[in-house]
């Protein structure tokens, strides 16, 4: 029975969308907006247990996926970071009542997030960037900075798992990153 109850918290967790108005302190339990995926991934399982070790090693802040387009990449990425979401999230279900220890224990409690970016057809690359970032996560930035700086104040100190599809299209923006 205790199981079944652990999977279904764990299910729930995989189909989450946050809401806008929530912290991204608020609840000890993985965040993400990764979308739900109906079919299997066969075959990469090396691959995604090399990725996950460069994930937990502080060796690897970034890591690049390369390769030709339709080649797999997004759909690898986004393999990568539902497992990571199954990890913590079962690291949580575990620790649920220990929530301060569980918070520091974590890799990424303020969350996984996909973050689908496009060539700009407006302003500088790191803007793009982090607009993609902002409307992703539903931030509410009401500063005076520009968006870059605010978006940059925002992930001071938060351990969070960024997940970019299309990079090349905002490469010159990468000194934001």
């Amino acid at each position: 029975f205790q199981h079944k109850s652990i999977q279904r918290k764990i299910a729930n967790l995989l189909l989450r969308k946050p809401l806008d108005s929530e912290e991204s302190t608020a609840s000890p339990s993985a965040r993400h907006n990764l979308r739900r995926l109906f079919t299997p991934f066969f075959g990469r399982q090396k691959e995604i247990e090399q990725i996950m070790q460069q994930v937990y090693d502080p060796e690897f802040p970034l890591i690049v996926l390369l390769g030709e387009g339709g080649a797999g990449k997004t759909r690898l990425s986004l393999a990568v970071a539902q497992q990571i979401v199954l990890r913590e999230s079962r690291y949580v279900a575990q620790r649920e009542d220990a929530a301060n220890q569980l918070n520091q224990s974590l890799h990424f409690p303020d969350g996984v997030w996909f973050i689908p970016l496009s060539a700009p057809s407006w302003g500088d690359p790191a803007s793009v960037i982090a607009s993609a970032i902002v409307k992703e996560l539903g931030l509410h930035l009401t500063g005076t900075e520009s968006i870059v700086e605010q978006t940059f104040y925002y992930f001071e100190r938060k351990s969070i798992l960024l997940i970019f599809d299309n990079f090349e299209s905002v490469f010159p923006g990468r000194s934001f990153i």
